[in-house]
């Protein structure tokens, strides 16, 4: 018997333990237990806001974050402690605003349990609606330049946009095709190789100051018609840039008034490469430089208003070219140079003038330039910008990304011709006193710019026949001694004989140098030589000032206070002889329209040293020209 008891025993409590046990591990069917979890879904885009939905499961905590596609999504740790907050018990839908519009942005969300397990959502990518735009929409990026040789040293940031791609000479191709050019400033980058353009509103200023844009170079060029001279300037002078970014990307929306008084809104949307332009990416020569030139071409203007000389703009070049003709590895010199007069300006295929030309320090105005010279290179401030002009050579190294910059202070080049082909031999010195030394052979590829429809047609003379001369007693004289300021080597006078009421002669002429301030006397022809003991015929600037040689009358005075009897001198002589204390004069002069002009006179000279005292030159002639500014 206790042996039954036994087994029953033993069979009784194996029973209530598996009960026990079924009854402690079994679940509730109607409660499962909840796995953590959270996601997001997509909801309304709008140019400057996004909606979406975060839908979370077994949470106690629930945050979310957007950020612009590209950047850091954070972890879910960072989310949940720094996101925004959203409920962790239901669905929600929250609104992002503020957003750049056409834009990609990433949501990331996040959740957490009572036990701090975490998870975390699939990203979710939207992008913002383009916003409305009334304007129009230019895509075509022409030019983009980073730049900080300016006065202020700051970022200055030059944009070329287009609403299609322009003609072969850069210009719009077809009538209602546009260029603007829009000149920022803003504060300079610190990697300007790689510069970027601040984001923000960029207002009209001319101090180059930070968010600015400048009116004095920005313009749009319009064409307006078919033909050469069918495209139009029109200067912005009022309104404001906004600048967006997104990645790569830019928008940028100009809201501008025109010099016309039309209002102007234009859309740049698209990346922005901006190449370092400008002195700043130069470095200076160090080292001489000795270069095989490839290639040379040139331009040439032959303007009237060069009284001495043919002007012509040389280029020579070394390396490679991109699809746009733009060198972008080797040399480029560029030369502008002054040659003796030639008989047919208009010549479809002008020539470089054999010769041995010579680096000069003249002043700018076109009187100064004379046969045989190159203006020496130097930076000027244009605008608030250090440019080149004159003679330069620059350097690019592709391999590096080097560019390299001689301003030319002095030298010479040497031309020579034989049948279409010519040989050059330069040999210069930079300002930094680095030889650049160098030589092409071959053709000349060169066009003519001629334009002289402005000249006044000759005869400039007003005179219908011969004069003489009436200077009676009480006429005055003037001499000026001007130096070396013309030809090296030559001294120039410039001598005036003036009856105060009536005939007036004034001169410049040419003598060897070495006798300082000492009145020349001699006999001096009409000739536009520039030769010493020469007298130079009578010209009219640009401008209509009278220069030279003129006669004219005094009391011929207009209601303006011109002077209508005028003639230059275009031929003859002028002989000056010294008798006792006093100078004779001895005028035979033909003006440009073959009339005779002769007479004499006798009397004291003032004699001044223009070269210290210039105030005295502006009283040196006295003729006012109406006929020269029409």
């Amino acid at each position: 018997m206790n042996k039954i008891f036994s087994k029953y025993a033993v069979a009784t409590i194996l029973f209530v333990a598996t009960l026990l046990a079924a009854s402690c591990s079994k679940s509730d069917p109607d409660t499962p237990a909840e796995t953590l979890a959270v996601t997001l879904s997509s909801g309304v885009a709008t140019p400057n806001s996004l909606t979406f939905t975060i839908n979370p499961t077994g949470a106690q905590k629930c945050a979310w974050v957007c950020v612009k596609n590209g950047d850091t999504v954070p972890s879910a740790a960072d989310i949940l402690s720094s996101g925004t907050a959203a409920p962790a018990t239901q669905a929600s839908t929250p609104e992002v605003a503020q957003l750049e519009s056409d834009t990609f942005y990433v949501i990331a969300a996040a959740v957490a349990d009572a036990n701090g397990n975490v998870a975390s959502a699939q990203p979710l990518e939207m992008k913002t609606s383009e916003e409305e735009f009334d304007g129009i929409d230019a895509n075509i990026l022409i030019e983009a330049i980073y730049r900080s040789d300016n006065t202020a040293g700051a970022g200055n940031y030059v944009l070329v946009i287009s609403n299609a791609q322009p003609a072969a000479d850069g210009d719009p191709a077809a009538v209602g095709e546009f260029q603007i050019q829009l000149d920022l400033y803003n504060a300079a980058d610190s990697d300007p190789v790689n510069a970027v353009l601040p984001v923000g509103t960029y207002e009209i200023q001319t101090d180059m100051s930070a968010f600015t844009w400048h009116p004095q170079h920005s313009a749009i060029y319009i064409r307006t018609a078919e033909g050469e001279n069918g495209v139009t300037v029109l200067p912005m002078i009022s309104g404001q840039v906004e600048v967006k970014r997104s990645g790569m990307n830019y928008t940028v929306t100009m809201d501008m008034t025109l010099f016309t008084g039309e209002e102007l809104k234009v859309r740049y949307i698209g990346a922005i490469p901006f190449v370092q332009g400008g002195s700043s990416s130069y470095e200076r020569f160090t080292t001489p430089q000795d270069i095989a030139f490839e290639s040379m071409q040139g331009r040439f203007y032959a303007n009237w208003f060069y009284p001495h000389a043919d002007d012509m703009n040389v280029e020579l070049f070394c390396g490679s070219f991109n699809e746009n003709n733009t060198l972008v590895d080797g040399y480029y010199m560029t030369l502008p140079v002054y040659m003796p007069t030639v008989a047919d300006p208009e010549n479809a295929d002008p020539k470089f003038i054999e010769g041995t030309y010579r680096i000069v320090k003249t002043p700018g105005a076109s009187v100064y330039n004379i046969p045989y010279t190159i203006t020496y290179g130097q930076y000027i401030e244009v605008f608030g910008m250090m440019s080149p002009i004159g003679a330069y050579v620059t350097h690019i190294d592709a391999r590096t990304g080097r560019r390299q910059m001689g301003l030319i202070e002095d030298g010479t080049v040497e031309v020579k011709i034989n049948g279409k082909t010519y040989s050059v031999v330069i040999d210069f010195i930079t300002s930094e006193g680095v030889s650049i030394k160098g030589s092409y052979d071959g053709q000349l590829t060169a066009r003519n710019f001629c334009e002289n429809s402005s000249m006044q047609v000759r005869p400039w003379s007003t005179l219908t026949s011969d004069h003489t001369l009436v200077l009676p007693a009480q006429t005055v004289a003037g001499a000026f001694y001007m130096g070396d300021y013309l030809v090296p080597g030559q001294d120039s006078w410039i001598i005036t004989v003036m009856n105060e009421e009536g005939d007036m002669v004034t001169s410049e002429i040419m003598v060897p140098a070495g006798n300082g301030v000492t009145m020349p006397v001699g006999k001096f022809d009409v000739s536009e030589s520039l030769a010493p003991n020469t007298v130079i015929p009578g010209f009219q600037t640009y401008g209509g000032e009278i220069i030279y040689t003129w006669y004219g009358d005094l009391g011929s005075v207009d209601g303006d206070g011109y002077h209508t009897r005028l003639a230059p001198i275009s031929g003859g002589s002028m002989t000056i002889s010294k008798v006792g204390a006093e100078y004779k004069f001895e005028f035979a002069l033909i003006d440009d329209a073959g009339n005779n002009i002769v007479g004499e006179w006798t009397g004291a000279v003032d004699v001044l040293d223009a070269t210290q005292n210039t105030g005295a030159v502006s009283a040196k002639r006295g003729l006012r020209s109406a006929q020269a500014r029409k």
